[in-house]
């Protein structure tokens, strides 16, 4: 079931996708044994980062910091690197309406 967990987190479809990481999430909260698989899912969670959907995105940056929320050098990396390009990296509405203000521009929100 681990297989076919990890190929559904990269899954195109953002309704597979997304139903994996909330799946995965309630995983970690399952058992501690469980959480202990999950931890190893890091890397297909990292490129569910990058899918276009806004769901997938913000599910998958719930389940990273579940599974990295002890090491704080890496939640301050995750931060920083999600921050310093808000407009490139995340597709958020609000990320988008920061990054047009402070430039000068007007997103019309």
């Amino acid at each position: 079931i681990e297989r076919y967990i990890k190929h559904a987190i990269i899954d195109k479809s953002y309704q597979v996708s997304s139903s994996a990481l909330v799946s995965s999430l309630h995983l970690c909260e399952a058992s501690a044994d469980n959480a202990s698989v999950v931890k190893r899912w890091v890397g297909e969670v990292q490129e569910a980062l990058k899918s276009p959907n806004e769901m997938v995105q913000f599910q998958a940056t719930q389940l990273f910091y579940r599974i990295k929320r002890n090491d704080r050098l890496a939640v301050s990396k995750f931060v920083q690197k999600y921050t310093k390009g808000v407009a490139d990296s995340l597709s958020s509405p609000r990320g988008y309406k920061k990054s047009f203000s402070s430039s000068g521009m007007s997103s019309g929100m």
